[in-house]
């Protein structure tokens, strides 16, 4: 009889925990960081976690052509919005989305001269992935969970500059696997439809098919990630 009652109380406390698993919060506090560019693909994520009905909550630390160095700093400091600070965010955050120093970086490019100036190129191209390596490791102290790397796109119309972006995308990408995080590429994506995702009287601005495009593969690999 007492094997019986055990049995049964064994039964209820597995029952419980079932229940426990099963209701779960699994909602998701999403973090996007970085310069205008993120803004843009900001709303599709969050429409697509209302969707699912896993939104819990969302806030942004975005700044308009900041640098890697900018977002260090802010880290650091430890900046607030709307009083909640940049590392209690990163702790909250169940994902994140990063895409920053873009407008720097191809700025350069777009100026670059053949020979002497391209030479410089590569050398902040050293720099700057030093740079990202610091940020990575600050990101990571904070946030344990998945972070979502933005690549970069070439925004000119000639290709005589693309092999940079597309170094700088390859090297970013390892330094990602590096600190176990998700590297978005998009270079290929706008690359191939530069007439219709680029504005071409702004090239660094993309049109609304061009960030949703880019939404759609930043998704995808959440729902890799998150919603397996």
């Amino acid at each position: 009889m007492k094997e019986y009652k055990y049995l049964v109380g064994f039964l209820l406390l597995v029952l419980v925990f079932f229940i426990y698993l099963t209701t779960l919060d699994k909602k998701i506090y999403y973090l996007n960081i970085g310069d205008s560019f993120s803004l843009g693909y900001q709303k599709y994520v969050e429409n697509y976690l209302k969707e699912q009905k896993i939104y819990e909550n969302s806030i942004s630390f975005l700044k308009d052509d900041i640098r890697v160095n900018d977002l260090i700093y802010m880290i650091e400091s430890n900046e607030k919005k709307d009083h909640v600070s940049i590392k209690n965010a990163l702790i909250k955050a169940d994902c994140v989305t990063l895409s920053i120093g873009f407008f720097d970086f191809a700025s350069r490019v777009e100026e670059a001269h053949y020979p002497i100036q391209y030479e410089k190129l590569e050398s902040y191209m050293d720099e700057l992935l030093i740079d990202f390596d610091r940020l990575f490791q600050l990101l990571r102290e904070s946030c344990k969970e998945p972070i979502l790397v933005l690549g970069y796109y070439n925004p000119s119309f000639s290709t005589e500059k693309k092999e940079y972006y597309e170094l700088l995308n390859e090297r970013l990408k390892k330094l990602c696997e590096q600190y176990h995080m998700t590297f978005v590429n998009i270079y290929e994506l706008l690359e191939e439809n530069k007439e219709e995702f680029l504005l071409k009287e702004e090239p660094f601005v993309l049109s609304n098919k061009g960030y949703s495009a880019i939404s759609r593969e930043i998704i995808s690999k959440l729902e890799q990630i998150l919603l397996k």
